[in-house]
């Protein structure tokens, strides 16, 4: 998830997500990433990948496959994702 905020510290506003599917093992599945319009162009989905796409390599996954939604835009393309 993206706060406006640090949620920790207080309240603090959603703005964004990324709904990833894993058995921690081998496949790995990003579904959605979705960014508040008014929090879009600064490239806060591109970072939510790549955080998502770090976190599940580092875990030593058997196959290393990320698999993204059907949508091939070029955000997902770019990150190494395939559909």
């Amino acid at each position: 998830m993206v706060y406006e905020d640090n949620p920790n510290e207080g309240p603090a506003k959603q703005v964004g997500f990324a709904r990833v599917v894993s058995d921690l093992v081998r496949f790995s599945w990003i579904g959605d990433v979705f960014i508040l319009p008014e929090y879009r162009g600064r490239r806060l989905s591109k970072w939510l990948i790549r955080i998502n796409t770090e976190h599940l390599l580092n875990g030593n996954l058997y196959m290393r496959v990320i698999k993204c939604k059907n949508n091939k835009t070029r955000l997902y393309l770019t990150k190494g994702c395939f559909s």
